[in-house]
This record gives C-alpha cells, structure tokens and sequence, in this order.
C-alpha cells in the first residue's frame, strides 16, 4: 500500500493488487479507518468530493515536488481548468488486470465507453468556491476544459476495431511537457 500526496493537497492511496473484491473493501475499510483516525487527532476533515467546494484556484497551494514546477507552467497553457484539473479535483480510480490481447481490447473499450456514464453516476461535485456551480459534476467540467492532448477520450477507443497497438501509437504522438 502507498500513500502519495497530489498537487492540491489530495491524498490518493494505492492499494495492494487484489484478486477478490473482499480484500479490496477490507483494505479500503482499514485506509479509510486511518485517515479518521489521522483527522480526529489534527482536527481536520476529509471530503470525499470531485471537487474542492471551498477554495478558489488563488487560494489553492500547490505541494512542493519537482515535477509540478515543471507541469505547471506548461499546463497554463493547456486549457482554462488545467490547473482546477491537477489542484482542485480528486477521483477513485481501479486497475484491471487482463489476459490475452482480446481481452485488453474488450477491456479497454468497454471502460473507455462508460467513462460517461461512470462519471454521470458519480457526479458528486456541484460546488464551486462555496456556491453552486451549475454542474452537476464541476469535476467533469475542468476536465473538459484542460489539456486536450492528454484528456477526453483517446480516438482509438472509439473503434469497434480497437487494438493495443492504435492506442500505443496514438500515445506516442502526444507531446511531451
């Protein structure tokens, strides 16, 4: 298990690689259990939103790591929400392991066609600087508006004839920061 910090001050736990999803839930229960136990001792509280309701870009800090001193500037440039994107939201992610060739493919397009979806569902981000933000999902909306080099949906998942190696070179073609 690890615990990172991103650049907002988010906290993002990486748990062990899972095969039942008991262990999975048992190991959530125990972060989650210590992130109270951390929060009661600091008087702080953690939000389980997509997005910071509170604070406002200008009042966003960013955490102290080599790499954000690069990524920020550049991404100044890449969209009016790129930095909302890396301070200000916070997601669940899961990895899915997979087996042969045809198994990846139907894994991706299937996770790649109900990313819309998923994000519809779990829309939990309606607050902006304290106020409604007129979003259901003000997490979704920053994504929309950031780097559209490295956010959306590639164009590779959305062919029926999707294979590992479109997606690799589509990839590559990406700028580098």
């Amino acid at each position: 298990n690890r615990l990172t910090v991103e650049p907002g001050g988010q906290v993002e736990f990486s748990g062990a690689p899972q095969r039942r999803l008991a262990d999975v839930e048992r190991e959530l229960r125990r972060y989650l259990a210590r992130l109270r136990e951390v929060a009661d001792a600091n008087r702080l509280a953690f939000l389980a939103v997509g997005f910071d309701p509170l604070r406002s870009i200008e009042e966003q800090r960013w955490f102290p790591k080599l790499r954000y001193e690069v990524m920020r500037p550049y991404l100044a440039s890449r969209g009016g929400r790129a930095w909302d994107m890396m301070c200000r939201t916070c997601t669940v992610q899961s990895n899915l392991d997979y087996g042969p060739p045809a198994d990846l493919c139907k894994k991706f397009l299937v996770g790649n066609r109900l990313a819309p979806v998923v994000t519809a569902v779990f829309a939990n981000s309606p607050f902006e600087q304290g106020r409604p933000s007129g979003y259901k999902s003000t997490r979704a909306a920053a994504w929309l508006d950031t780097d559209p080099d490295r956010s959306g949906i590639a164009p590779p998942a959305l062919r029926d004839d999707f294979k590992p190696e479109d997606y690799v070179s589509y990839a590559l073609d990406v700028p580098m920061i």
